[in-house]
């Protein structure tokens, strides 16, 4: 990147673009986390914005807790209403699973890889899995399916 004076030198991120940066990245990591087969692209971003990405992303990786949390080894049934619920009673209904974009149109759920995490966490056995869209090319997708066979 060439800065105004003509130089190669890579100029210095201001304070608002590195918490921009670092909030994209945690929203991409926090589908990763949850087994979302996330990722960052680093295609759109210069050098030291990249290099400032890697560092948020080593932070993240050094800082997340190493044990996971607590299962349940009989599910628990979520209260009535609540998400967990409507993405339970949404699995349910559809064998075929449950996407991010789905649970935005039907309840208005925004943050599908977590509350699939936790429902993992009360003991539901949900299988996550990647697809490709049919016609967007390098469009990945993750789809949640409720595993009808471990529950019986």
């Amino acid at each position: 990147m060439i800065n105004k004076d003509n130089t190669n030198k890579p100029k210095e991120l201001g304070e608002a673009r590195k918490k921009e940066i670092c909030r994209a990245v945690l929203r991409e990591h926090e589908a990763f986390l949850a087994e979302d087969f996330g990722g960052v692209d680093l295609t759109a971003y210069t050098e030291v914005e990249t290099a400032f990405i890697l560092s948020c992303e080593w932070h993240i990786i050094i800082t997340r807790p190493d044990t996971p949390k607590e299962t349940s080894s009989v599910p628990t049934e979520p209260n009535k209403g609540t998400q967990h619920y409507n993405i339970l009673k949404l699995m349910r209904s559809r064998s075929k699973g449950i996407t991010v974009q789905q649970a935005i149109l039907e309840f208005d759920i925004q943050s599908l890889p977590k509350r699939i995490s936790e429902l993992r966490e009360m003991g539901w056995p949900i299988i996550s899995t990647q697809h490709t869209h049919p016609t967007k090319q390098n469009v990945r997708y993750a789809k949640y399916v409720l595993d009808t066979e471990a529950l019986k």
